[in-house]
């Protein structure tokens, strides 16, 4: 299950990753995506000219109002959608702890909206949890040579009806 803690290392990874990727852009003679990496308290934002899903800024959930206006006002100035996620590491302040969310209401406010929700899977366990137990969750990764194997395990989860077979293989 995660923690706050696993949730705020895949997050900073997530971040690392785009930060990566955009330096590399950034490199390109004249950089023509306007590529800017750019940091106001401790969010780090990343902008280009193309509207992309790597437009975010990356909250830990302690900004002030006022730095929140100000992240946003770069995705406006450089009008660009911008991508905000939300989840248990910076939906609520750390420092000093409070129950007030000022993320969303703010977001809100300020015209932005829900779009997609990612979904994080996890196993609930019992109290009795055994990992060795079948039903225990574990993690399988299939590369394109196992897609049959995907597809038997998908329909595990998911059952399809036989006429549905078919478009789940494609």
């Amino acid at each position: 299950m995660h923690s706050r803690d696993s949730v705020r290392r895949l997050q900073n990874a997530h971040a690392d990753h785009i930060d990566s990727v955009y330096k590399q852009l950034s490199l390109l003679p004249g950089n023509p995506m306007g590529i800017e990496l750019i940091v106001v308290g401790d969010t780090r934002i990343f902008l280009s000219n193309e509207n992309r899903l790597e437009n975010r800024a990356i909250f830990t959930g302690n900004e002030t109002i006022e730095e929140l206006k100000e992240v946003t006002s770069l995705f406006d100035k450089k009008g660009v959608d911008g991508y905000f996620e939300l989840n248990p590491v910076n939906f609520y302040r750390t420092k000093p702890f409070s129950w007030k969310s000022e993320i969303l209401p703010t977001l809100l406010e300020l015209g932005y909206h829900p779009g997609d929700f990612r979904c994080v899977w996890y196993l609930e366990h019992p109290g009795d949890y055994n990992a060795k137990d079948e039903v225990a969750g574990r993690i399988r990764r299939f590369s394109c040579d196992d897609a049959d194997d995907f597809i038997e395990a998908k329909i595990k989860v998911e059952p399809v009806q036989d006429e549905d077979l078919e478009t789940e293989k494609k």
